[in-house]
């Protein structure tokens, strides 16, 4: 597909746009706003190509860094020469994970929505993808709502008829997350399932190996889906002993980037999904690759999204790339530049979610958008 394209990157940009955000209370987001990171890709055509950046949130200010320090490696480069991305993800040391390959990762991948804008064709299309309807899970459930406050946001996820509700814990006491807890499942039944995020990745209170034991043997009684980042990252020692001791289904990986962090996951069978992220773990072709060898070891693919429809829009292209993906996440933090940047690149309907196979991955920004969602020097995100 890049080979018929004989025309040269110009520009690569990368921007922080600031958007409010509606669906109820959230942890972690000062005055309902949420910062945002954006990379655009321009030929010498004009057109031009977008993909967000999830790791941007907790510092815009590297992710501009990391950005201007890579366009050396891309501008003036031909589209149809591949090594536009390879070079670059050979930068020695530094490339292999973290940032860096977040970020090179939305070049790739915007690169394919310029590459689907100048051939007219969906990227799905463009990569011979087929578009299936996918199962839906509705995440709310803020670390900090009461229990009236989940009561409201599981009866929205059962109004939109998503088959799936996930709820964070860890913030408050056991006690009262236990009453959060009852509250959903009361009113999901035994038709819906059930997904606990202790989001140990993200938050200060760390569970233990013995109180994240303890717990999620508590937790199964509810009959969950899965229970996700029940330890820090880091603690993969912790994760294995995890594995030998419960047999409640385990999640992670929004976490991690690069090849490595998820082949030592998955050669070690840590989990029971991984959640890749198109615009953090490292690109479409990472995941895919990723995608594949987890299915081998009977390890399903999850895809984390908590961003804007630009995020949701690029985490379908490995939802629709292999039958290895049982359900998708739907974040319940409704942007409102969502529908001035990514209006019709999907419809979800009856719990299950579609690609609209618009040109490209169905997103836009114009100037008047960037104007309208200019960035909040403010730190957005804090615990």
């Amino acid at each position: 597909m890049f080979q018929e394209i004989d025309t040269k990157i110009i520009q690569l940009n990368s921007f922080i746009l600031s958007s409010k955000f509606r669906g109820g209370k959230i942890h972690g987001h000062i005055k309902n706003i949420k910062n945002i990171g954006f990379i655009e890709i321009v030929s010498e055509d004009g057109k031009k190509g977008y993909c967000e950046n999830y790791h941007a949130i907790y510092s815009p200010e590297i992710f501009k860094t990391i950005v201007n320090f890579l366009q050396s490696k891309i501008i003036g480069k031909k589209i149809k020469d591949l090594r536009v991305i390879n070079e670059a993800n050979f930068i020695p040391f530094i490339a292999r994970n973290g940032f860096i390959k977040s970020v090179l990762g939305s070049i790739e991948v915007a690169l394919l929505d310029l590459v689907g804008k100048k051939l007219n064709k969906s990227v799905f299309d463009l990569l011979g993808l087929k578009n299936n309807r996918i199962k839906c899970y509705y995440s709310g459930g803020s670390v900090i709502m009461s229990p009236q406050d989940i009561e409201k946001d599981v009866e929205y996820c059962i109004s939109q008829k998503f088959s799936a509700y996930k709820m964070r814990l860890g913030f408050q006491t056991w006690k009262e997350d236990i009453k959060r807890i009852v509250k959903a499942k009361n009113i999901l039944g035994d038709k819906r399932d059930i997904i606990f995020d202790s989001i140990m990745g993200t938050h200060k209170k760390i569970w233990s190996l013995n109180e994240a034991i303890r717990k999620i043997k508590i937790l199964k009684k509810f009959n969950p889906m899965w229970v996700e980042e029940p330890l820090h990252p880091d603690d993969l020692d912790g994760y294995e002993i995890l594995k030998k001791k419960i047999n409640t289904p385990i999640a992670a990986g929004e976490a991690y980037s690069g090849f490595l962090e998820y082949m030592t996951i998955i050669k070690k069978r840590l989990v029971n999904y991984i959640q890749l992220d198109i615009t953090s773990s490292g690109g479409y072709f990472l995941s895919k690759k990723i995608s594949k060898i987890a299915k081998k070891n009977f390890i399903k693919i999850v895809p984390h999204c908590w961003g804007s429809d630009a995020t949701i829009s690029a985490n379908l292209l490995i939802a629709q790339s292999n039958q290895n993906v049982p359900i998708f996440e739907i974040p319940s933090v409704n942007l409102e530049i969502s529908k001035y940047i990514a209006a019709d690149s999907f419809h979800i309907k009856d719990g299950y979610i579609r690609s609209t196979n618009n040109v490209g991955l169905g997103i836009e920004i114009s100037k008047k958008v960037k104007s309208k969602f200019g960035y909040k020097k403010i730190n957005s995100f804090s615990l």
